[in-house]
């Protein structure tokens, strides 16, 4: 097993925001991603680069959306990020292929 690359998560970061777009709107998920370091979105919720770890990233990512509302966080994004934060690196790479 290898550890999951960046274009990994950058595919896994765009699924999660793109949902939150449909449900928060365009304006809310961008002023949300704005306020974050290392990560570069584009309007229509597509991430084009993550600088540093994509593990801390997502997990800034969890908590900037918690603040929103944290039952549509725990419905729509806690499912699919948790295991990747809680997964040694190499456990995280089959979790995407699946």
């Amino acid at each position: 097993m290898h550890e999951a690359t960046d274009k990994e998560y950058q595919q896994l970061l765009t699924e999660i925001l793109k949902k939150q777009i449909v449900i928060f709107g365009p304006a809310i998920v961008t002023a949300k991603i704005k306020h974050l370091k290392n990560i570069t979105v584009t309007d229509d919720g597509t991430v084009t680069s993550l600088l540093g770890s994509p593990r801390d990233i997502a997990g800034e990512i969890l908590e900037a959306f918690k603040e929103l509302s944290s039952g549509v966080v725990k419905i729509t994004i806690e499912p699919r990020l948790v295991p990747y934060l809680k997964q040694e690196p190499e456990d995280k790479d089959q979790e995407l292929k699946n």
